[in-house]
């Protein structure tokens, strides 16, 4: 790839002089051929030629701009007037896409409004506006995305106001997928129905909620209800520190008794072993529910 085309980040723009320092002018040309947009032919007329100032992406701490060479042309095929259009650069827009790009990114890292538009020369409803630009877009991107073979399913509390939110992964790409503020059927159900390629999802891992195993059954029909392995654990630990405290009611208020029994056997020591065994023959049955644990 041609140094330009690599500073640029643009296809077919070519840089053929740089002036300044901080703004840095960049007069570039646009080598590719160019199409009518109406026929997409290529007998083209220049009518007339004029230069486009464009804000462009920022070069670690100089914001650049780019001086175009841009002609207004007319069809010779259907007779339609157009100007020049260039890749990266939308129509009627007077920024590249990777300069306002670069604005959202900064806005979501948590750089406030003012802040932005001080340093780049904007204003700050400018920030604001293209900052919602790109989230309707990546929320366009999310509703045309489908469903992956392998989900995760899990509930969040979140506020008491908000309740619980329910959140879905990606377990192949170990990334989050989504997060909708409700677990109620009625309401999460409303979201699940939209999403696109469900009958392609092979295996859903869950909790062991039966609410959870009746939505995901209903709305994933050909996936597989794979427990989660925490969950599996945490309940058998659950029973197995309900049926030691029935065994022995005082054992609970002892919390170096209590952190032998949940550790793993093969993480104690020898003399803490010896003291566990210990404590364990005073106990009918008391070893064999901790062996069945272990």
């Amino acid at each position: 790839m041609p140094q330009s085309i690599s500073i640029l980040n643009i296809p077919g723009m070519v840089i053929k002089k740089m002036e300044g320092v901080s703004p840095v002018h960049l007069f570039a040309e646009f080598k590719k051929e160019v199409f009518c947009p109406n026929c997409n032919s290529n007998n083209l007329h220049i009518k007339k030629t004029f230069e486009r100032k464009i804000r462009h992406e920022s070069f670690g701490n100089r914001s650049s701009i780019l001086h175009l060479k841009s002609h207004q042309y007319r069809c010779r095929e259907c007779g339609k007037y157009f100007n020049q259009r260039f890749p990266g650069i939308l129509k009627w827009k007077r920024s590249t896409e990777g300069f306002r790009k670069e604005i959202y990114q900064k806005h979501y890292q948590g750089i406030s409004q003012v802040d932005i538009a001080k340093s780049a020369r904007i204003g700050s409803a400018t920030v604001e506006r293209w900052y919602q630009e790109f989230i309707k877009r990546k929320n366009q991107e999310y509703l045309s995305y489908e469903c992956p073979k392998y989900i995760g399913i899990d509930e969040h509390f979140l506020t008491k106001k908000l309740g619980f939110a329910t959140t879905i992964c990606d377990l192949f790409k170990n990334r989050i997928l989504d997060i909708f503020p409700a677990k109620a059927e009625a309401k999460l159900g409303r979201y699940l129905k939209k999403l696109k390629g469900r009958e392609r999802v092979e295996m859903v891992c869950m909790d062991l909620s039966d609410s959870y195993r009746s939505i995901v059954k209903k709305y994933f029909p050909n996936a597989r209800i794979v427990a989660d392995r925490f969950h599996v654990i945490r309940l058998i630990n659950q029973s197995f520190l309900k049926t030691w405290h029935q065994l022995d009611p005082s054992a609970k208020y002892s919390r170096g008794l209590l952190s032998l029994m949940r550790r793993h056997e093969w993480h104690l020591a020898e003399k803490q072993k010896h003291n566990l065994a210990n404590y364990m023959d005073r106990y009918a049955g008391l070893e064999s529910i901790y062996k069945f644990k272990q």
